[in-house]
């Protein structure tokens, strides 16, 4: 038979182990929760800095389209869309000497500033001048 404190001993290291075991699963799923987080933030600017180049374009197409005569030199930089969403925007004629198709360069910022955003996303569209 045995004495109870040898018992007693035998809890403690089975509760340590408990509390070692049950301290590391959490940790596990910290750090997963974590990840999660930040993947879903990097794909949440992804999609605003997609966002703000759309609109860099259709910025670009309104105002190619108002000018008179046609023209296809245009450059924004860094223009807000919202609070920490740029976009940038430059148009060059696509055929050389000509002026009725140009190809406009949007780029979308989002994230920290627009000197050093956190992601970046570029569209390339060609526009043909409509005359008004």
């Amino acid at each position: 038979m045995q004495s109870p404190d040898r018992q007693r001993g035998a809890s403690i290291i089975i509760a340590i182990f408990l509390l070692v075991g049950l301290s590391a699963l959490g940790a596990v799923m910290t750090r997963m929760m974590v990840t999660q987080s930040l993947q879903t933030t990097d794909a949440w600017l992804s999609s605003q800095a997609l966002y703000a180049a759309e609109s860099g374009v259709q910025v670009a197409a309104y105002r190619l389209n108002r000018t008179s005569p046609a023209t296809c030199n245009l450059s924004i930089s860094d223009n807000s869309v919202s609070v920490r969403s740029w976009f940038s925007i430059s148009t060059r004629p696509l055929i050389l000497g000509s002026t009725d198709v140009c190809e406009i360069t949007a780029t979308g910022k989002a994230g920290n500033s627009a000197a050093a955003p956190a992601v970046q996303r570029q569209i390339v569209v060609t526009y043909r001048w409509a005359a008004l």
